[in-house]
């Protein structure tokens, strides 16, 4: 009986990890510039983002130094003119995780001096889920 038992359970975990892995609706977690992370002149963010599939209940992840970086989620036209007033979103732990509720474009920005002037700006587009 125990034995008939234990392989119901190992049967049961294999089932959930089969599961969760072959899920396509699971959650993609997308670090802003991969390995480089977010900082000024180390990775073009819009080809980096061209070469990743955004979907609504993913996650946008950055991490930089946070003594010399943070991020701004902002408009369309304060992203072309790096205009920091106004952020919709405003974000400095040095790693933060934004998860992504809906779908079209979405924005981000170092707000520091002079960085989104330096490229340090990304604009993705979320589409929904399948």
């Amino acid at each position: 009986m125990a034995l008939a038992t234990n392989r119901s359970v190992v049967l049961l975990l294999l089932m959930m990890v089969l599961m969760a892995v072959l899920n396509p609706t699971m959650a993609t977690v997308h670090t802003v510039g991969d390995g480089a992370g977010w900082t000024i002149g180390a990775v073009d963010y819009q080809e980096w983002a061209a070469s990743q599939t955004f979907r609504v209940g993913d996650f946008l992840d950055f991490h930089y130094e946070e003594d010399f970086h943070n991020v701004l989620r902002v408009r369309k036209q304060q992203f072309e003119a790096c205009d920091k007033s106004k952020p919709i979103g405003f974000y400095m732990s040095g790693s933060d995780s934004i998860f992504l509720r809906e779908t079209g474009p979405q924005y981000f920005i170092c707000g520091v001096a002079n960085h989104c002037h330096l490229n340090m700006k990304v604009s993705i587009n979320v589409t929904a889920r399948s």
